[in-house]
């Protein structure tokens, strides 16, 4: 009798000390649950923020990542010598049509735009061709991503093709960005020399290459009439370039200036 009653006593006293237990662990999970739902009212507005900044945000960071390594692809561009970027030629142009990178541009003539270019270049810009893309140092330091292209719009001169056109060479300056800070544009198309001919041969003009002695100095080729050529350029502190082809004759008459390239040979200083 006093075993059972032992017993009896001891069973009640787990139970009782189990019950205790699980009612001060239920008090527990009441108490976190209360806290974790406190903390879940005030997090989540901050969640919500959180993806619609990144909704907001992402087309920009995407924009801005492409135009970094485009913008790196331009600056450090170095295409072979002999790669022809603007032809006029009609047989040349019919054997280079095929090839990929090249389409055709005003009056059935031939261009080659790099597709770095073609992602970074301001809208506003007009190209028949990219005959210089690189980095340029001026003699004061100033770093720039220098571009010239080729430019054709209507105007008073009967070209190769029969259209009465002008041609010319348009600089853009640009001040690359760091990492992903925009870049700065400071001139988009400016005509530094007009293209004159005083007969309207076919023209061909080769992709630029930087001087690698010079960080300011670079050069491009032309070909005319069969007779192969070379253009200078230089990028000035002021921020603009000088062009001086080593053939023709180059007038200082007006701004910008003429180049007739069958002149004789009397080519600009170079400030």
């Amino acid at each position: 009798m006093h075993i059972i009653v032992g017993k009896e006593v001891a069973t009640n006293a787990i139970q009782m000390s189990f019950g205790s237990s699980i009612s001060r662990t239920a008090g527990r999970w009441r108490v976190r649950r209360i806290k974790f739902s406190r903390r879940a009212v005030a997090i989540w507005p901050i969640g919500v923020a959180v993806l619609v900044s990144a909704f907001w945000w992402a087309p920009v960071l995407s924009h801005e990542v492409r135009s970094m390594f485009w913008r790196a692809e331009c600056l450090s561009y170095s295409p072979p010598k002999d790669q022809v970027v603007y032809e006029e030629d009609p047989a040349a142009v019919a054997a280079l049509i095929g090839q990929p990178g090249y389409e055709t541009a005003e009056g059935s003539r031939l261009c080659w735009i790099p597709e770095c270019w073609r992602e970074l270049m301001p809208v506003e810009l007009q190209s028949q061709g990219t005959v210089f893309l690189h980095e340029r140092i001026s003699r004061s330091g100033h770093l720039r991503l220098v571009a010239v292209d080729v430019n054709v719009q209507p105007g008073s001169r009967t070209t190769t093709t029969g259209d009465t056109e002008d041609i010319s060479f348009q600089q853009t300056i640009i001040v690359p960005g760091t990492g992903l800070s925009s870049n700065h544009v400071l001139s988009v198309g400016q005509t530094i020399v007009w293209i004159c001919p005083a007969d309207p041969k076919p023209m061909r003009f080769y992709a630029g290459y930087a001087d690698p002695a010079d960080p300011a100095r670079f050069s491009f080729d032309y070909q005319r009439d069969g007779v192969r050529a070379t253009i200078d350029g230089v990028l000035n502190d002021e921020d603009c370039v000088t062009l001086t082809p080593r053939r023709g004759t180059l007038s200082h008459a007006m701004e910008p200036l003429l180049w007739e390239p069958d002149g004789k040979a009397t080519p600009a200083a170079v400030n």
